[in-house]
């Protein structure tokens, strides 16, 4: 069971009238911060991985636990824990075979001459970027937002696919700047022996043919991107 301390998000995201970017052209980069400063870094979020049902000790104010025994909860909590930027819980949600497909690998810089997919390991450092608010300084809301169109059968070997209509957005508090992305995803969820559902796989089918909307897999891969 994962337990996770739920906060609100710091802001309500919108797109600042006339200042959404496109593609290129992006107005108003912060910084990236390479050192992270202990004196001013925020309280982590409490992450407690077990076995069992936890410590009732915690009283009301303790960590929330995650329900991950259906995709669509699971579902639920890794777009909860987007909103949260808590990026220790949210790579918690994916196992350990996970791999990310997006449509057109030839859009992803960091993937090489006939690479089709990243693993666990680059998702993790994208997450690390995205859902740390000291590593780019000027993202301070991440909204994922998953609709799900269909929920096929779970096969024998425990696997359950997930079609959805995805959308990741970043914006900053001031509304000044603002980014969205849009793309047609299935997600693949493994039952574990708990019982819990984590995500092993995402393939991007379809993206926005429109300029001011990125697909999914550009929007995190950016997220490595030295000028982002």
């Amino acid at each position: 069971m994962i337990r996770v301390s739920i906060r609100r998000p710091r802001a309500a995201l919108h797109s600042g009238g006339s200042g959404r970017p496109g593609r290129t052209g992006l107005p108003g980069r912060g910084k990236r911060r390479t050192r992270r400063s202990v004196a001013v870094a925020a309280v982590p979020l409490l992450l407690v991985f077990g076995s069992g049902c936890g410590d009732e000790s915690a009283g009301p104010t303790g960590p929330e636990p995650l329900d991950l025994t259906t995709p669509s909860k699971a579902i639920g909590a890794l777009e909860v824990l987007y909103q949260d930027q808590n990026a220790a819980a949210a790579l918690a949600l994916l196992g350990a075979s996970y791999r990310f497909y997006p449509l057109d690998p030839a859009d992803i810089p960091f993937l090489g001459s006939g690479e089709t997919s990243w693993d666990r390991a680059r998702e993790a450092q994208i997450l690390e970027e995205i859902l740390d608010p000291e590593r780019i300084t000027w993202l301070d809301v991440v909204l994922l937002e998953i609709t799900v169109t269909s929920i096929g059968d779970e096969d024998g070997s425990g696997r359950v696919t997930v079609e959805s209509r995805t959308q990741l957005h970043y914006a900053n508090s001031a509304g000044t700047r603002f980014e969205r992305s849009e793309s047609m995803m299935v997600y693949v969820y493994q039952r574990q022996e708990n019982g819990d559902y984590l995500l092993v796989e995402e393939r991007e089918t379809a993206f926005s043919s429109q300029s001011d909307i990125l697909s999914v897999s550009v929007q995190k891969a950016r997220a490595l991107d030295e000028d982002f």
